[in-house]
Parts: C-alpha cells; structure tokens; sequence
C-alpha cells in the first residue's frame, strides 16, 4: 500500500481501487478480476489489463527513484 500511496499521483482513482479489490487492501477479502469487472462494468480483460498497466508505474517509479539515488550517491 505504501507503493500505492507513494504514486498517489500518477495512477487513478479507478486504478487504485483495481489494485485494492485484487489485493483485499481496505476489503475482507481479495476479488477475482471477473469479480471486479462486474462491479465496475469491465471485462475480465480490461482489468487485467488495467492491473497490469498499474504495475508497470509503479515499477518505473521504483526504477526512477533507484536511478536517481545511484547518481545522486555519485556526486
């Protein structure tokens, strides 16, 4: 969750809630992706997809801020 707070900025509303109903973030329980995409008039696919994409910020987040500490560390 703390990566999710962390790009608070760059990933949507919808996205978030994607990310929390797949991981039971704030839910008694996880959700099936056809779960999610009934209560939010997706399909399996386009949350899938949406996960995904999700994931792949964060995980440039990640990759920018490693960079910037390495070449702030060479200096």
């Amino acid at each position: 969750i703390n990566m999710i707070k962390d790009c608070d900025r760059q990933i949507t509303e919808r996205e978030k809630e994607i990310i929390k109903m797949y991981h039971g973030i704030g839910y008694a329980r996880t959700y099936t992706l056809k779960e999610i995409g009934i209560d939010l008039g997706l399909t399996r696919e386009r949350i899938r997809q949406i996960k995904e994409k999700v994931l792949e910020k964060i995980k440039r987040k990640k990759t920018a801020e490693t960079l910037k500490g390495l070449l702030n560390d060479q200096h």
